[in-house]
């Protein structure tokens, strides 16, 4: 129904997954997900949910620094190359938060017992613990990284979409 409101006659395909992390959006444009397609302009908000979703809260999967930029770096350069005609424009990353009931909120306190019990990930300190201001942090420090993945990219451009969408309060 928005699509018809807004963007009637134009074309306009949405990829986007609730829930999908950076791995899983490469895994779907390497099995097909844009072949056979020109598009003019390509839209990009990933990252996020490889802090915040249940899978990666859980398994810590894609969570250590560096990981999360070099995913959607991946994902950038995968889009390049398979419609290298298209602009792509990669949007900030913006921030959740959560109610009671939340599923995230248990998902949070699994990890944080996983981790506090598992050398193997890391060493643990309660300093560690996740909790939702530790999301909104880290996807802080996405957004700024976002625009050195654009950077000297004739065809790709950041445009943080924050002060748009969040007031004062988040």
């Amino acid at each position: 129904e928005t699509l018809d409101r807004y963007f009637h006659g134009r074309n306009i395909l949405n990829l986007g997954v609730d829930g999908d992390a950076t791995q899983h959006v490469l895994w779907r444009i390497g099995h097909g997900e844009v072949y056979g397609m020109s598009p003019k302009l390509i839209t990009v908000m990933v990252g996020r949910e490889n802090i915040a979703n249940d899978h990666c809260v859980k398994t810590w999967v894609g969570r250590s620094d560096g990981k999360i930029l070099a995913g959607i770096k991946a994902v950038v350069e995968a889009l390049e190359n398979r419609c290298p005609a298209a602009k792509i424009v990669v949007l900030s990353n913006l921030h959740r938060d959560a109610v009671a009931g939340d599923p995230i909120l248990e998902s949070i306190e699994q990890t944080n017992e996983l981790v506090k019990t598992s050398a193997k990930i890391r060493g643990y300190t309660e300093t560690d613990r996740l909790d939702m201001s530790f999301i909104r942090k880290r996807v802080d420090e996405i957004n700024r990284g976002l625009s050195a993945i654009c950077q000297g990219k004739e065809n790709v451009l950041y445009v943080d979409i924050h002060d748009k969408f969040l007031d004062e309060k988040g």
